[in-house]
């Protein structure tokens, strides 16, 4: 995509260099200073066709109160103001290409309780090969950084983590009933006192059309994770491991061609460095049975007012915790829409996912929530919900369960919908083997929103 610049060029490259420099110079104030910059330079930034663009800026602030801002027994409350400016340049109409990046921050200042001030900056940008662009070839490449400041419920504190990401795939057909798809990704995390982690994995997806409705898939996949020791944790140890899959299975469409299910055999070649068991070998191959479920369960044109997705994955997992063995489980998601009357839509959401902690112990989340959604009128809608998570932390026998419950109204301000308002109420009730964790939480929010946009209309394609 060739840029050119405006009249404006000289400021652009001013806006440029000074918002490297504070960006690179990690001033807390200037990374506010960076953000707006950068959109300056960005704005004044069109390319040769103008409608296959837009450009879309918000902000907004809001007042926030913590009850336990902690996130553990017997924590503080808080009281602060969060600015969260955000622009977002989008490239929908190109020939061959779309891609969008986006660039923003949550600066949060503390006026009383505990706390400081903190300013968190987030940035992405992708880049897609069009479908049709090239005859039997599509890909796509992304870029992910983001800063966060927030309580990490598994060791009940308020953590600060950088984490940058790159990931890459492409599809393509080798034939009239063969295609091939393969991406990989890397992404490194750093977190205060506790473990960072790098982890990079690949995997490649060999299918070959038997009938219209059946496939025969071949699946590769590679994961390569190192996490070190958690200075806040004495009894962490760093771990360094690696994870080869290969799976072979079947699978059929139906439901009108909507939902894909899939049965395999798999196998899972495990290395791990010493010091990640204290039991048992280290290095470990195992075979299970693989399955899998995606798309509707529900056939739309009976249930015209109910809509369904699930997600549903049997298998061994890529990344297992010190003193796990990591055998197979399901995980995955499931959701039901019910589209009640014609302001009214409830909805119902379940899933499970397992994970690394920051001290580098197996986690398993498994949350049920319900959602309510009632448009009062054109400009005004009010929501609910309430849902039971449960959080088993594998390694040292740890298991919290918590009781959410939220509700927020939405109101946009003015005709043309540039001026909107958000208050919303967030509480939280958590049990636990691990009495730090059993807390009683309440968050409260109140936002004025601003959003102005300029360009083409649209979305990008998939």
């Amino acid at each position: 995509m060739r840029v050119v610049f405006s009249s404006s060029r000289q400021e652009s490259r001013i806006a440029l260099r000074c918002a490297s420099f504070v960006a690179t110079k990690g001033f807390g104030a200037g990374r506010l200073a960076a953000l707006a910059a950068l959109s300056i330079a960005a704005a004044s930034a069109q390319t040769l066709v103008g409608d296959a663009n837009r450009y879309t800026f918000s902000t907004s602030v809001a007042g926030v109160y913590e009850s336990n801002a902690e996130g553990r027994r017997g924590g503080e409350e808080s009281y602060l103001i969060r600015v969260s400016p955000r622009f977002r340049y989008e490239r929908i109409g190109g020939a061959r290409f779309t891609g969008s990046a986006e660039l923003g921050v949550d600066a949060d200042h503390a006026v009383e309780g505990i706390g400081g001030d903190h300013q968190n900056v987030s940035g992405s940008a992708t880049l897609k090969l069009k479908k049709g662009a090239f005859a039997y070839t599509t890909a796509g490449v992304s870029l992910n950084y983001l800063e966060s400041n927030a309580v990490n419920e598994d060791v009940n504190r308020r953590l600060s983590s950088k984490t940058g990401s790159v990931a890459g795939d492409v599809q393509t057909m080798l034939g009239a009933r063969v295609s091939l798809a393969a991406d990989a990704m890397y992404s490194v995390t750093d977190t205060n006192d506790y473990a960072g982690q790098d982890s990079a994995s690949a995997n490649v997806d060999l299918r070959f059309l038997v009938t219209r409705r059946t496939q025969l898939s071949a699946l590769s996949s590679y994961t390569y994770t190192v996490a070190t020791r958690a200075t806040s944790d004495p009894i962490s140890r760093r771990i360094d491991q690696t994870a080869a899959f290969y799976d072979v299975g079947i699978a059929r469409l139906f439901l009108s061609d909507l939902a894909t299910a899939r049965v395999g055999v798999s196998r899972r070649d495990l290395s791990r460095s010493a010091g990640e068991q204290v039991a048992g070998p280290l290095d470990r191959s195992d075979t299970n049975l693989s399955a899998s479920l995606t798309g509707p369960f529900l056939p739309p044109r009976k249930f015209p007012k109910l809509t369904s997705n699930i997600t549903l994955q049997y298998g061994a997992a890529p990344k297992v915790g010190l003193n796990d063995n990591g055998g197979a489980q399901m995980t995955g998601s499931m959701s039901l829409g019910w589209q009640a009357r014609r302001t009214t839509r409830l909805r119902l959401l379940a899933s499970r996912v397992r994970d690394l902690t920051v001290t580098n112990l197996s986690s398993e989340n498994t949350q049920v929530t319900g959602n309510w959604e009632e448009n009062l009128t054109k400009a005004t809608q009010l929501t609910g919900g309430i849902g039971y998570e449960w959080t088993t932390i594998r390694g040292d026998l740890r298991k919290t369960e918590a009781l959410l419950a939220t509700v927020s109204a939405t109101t946009a301000l003015g005709t043309r919908g540039r001026w909107s308002t958000r208050v919303s109420y967030v509480y939280r009730e958590a049990a636990s083997t691990v009495r730090l964790s059993d807390i009683s939480q309440h968050t409260a929010t109140a936002a004025l929103n601003y959003s102005w946009s300029r360009g083409a209309a649209g979305t990008i394609p998939e």
